[in-house]
């Protein structure tokens, strides 16, 4: 059973609401936008879960993606492929 709430605690509520909602300031430097290319394009790599609702059950894996641009300006291709590798040690790829 959780702690029963203090006085401290939800006088605090307001205050963490708050800071949630305030604007964030617009950037310094003018950047070039994320494209697709720009965000996928060579070797990158990552870590996610799944989990599934209705039983609670989590996966966790380990992502790496290789992103490869084709054609001339105008019809360029993105092709990524994406290779998984899950807590298991089951392996997968998507192409």
């Amino acid at each position: 059973m959780p702690p029963p709430l203090t006085r401290r605690a939800i006088l605090a509520m307001p205050l963490a609401l708050a800071a949630c909602v305030g604007t964030p300031s617009a950037p310094t430097k003018d950047r070039p936008p994320v494209t697709l290319v720009s965000a996928f394009a060579g070797r990158k790599t990552g870590q996610g879960h799944f989990r599934v609702w209705l039983t609670g059950a989590e996966r966790r894996f380990d992502a790496a993606l290789a992103g490869r641009v084709s054609g001339a300006p105008g019809q360029r291709r993105l092709t990524v492929v994406e290779d998984f590798v899950y807590d298991d040690g089951q392996k997968d790829r998507l192409a």
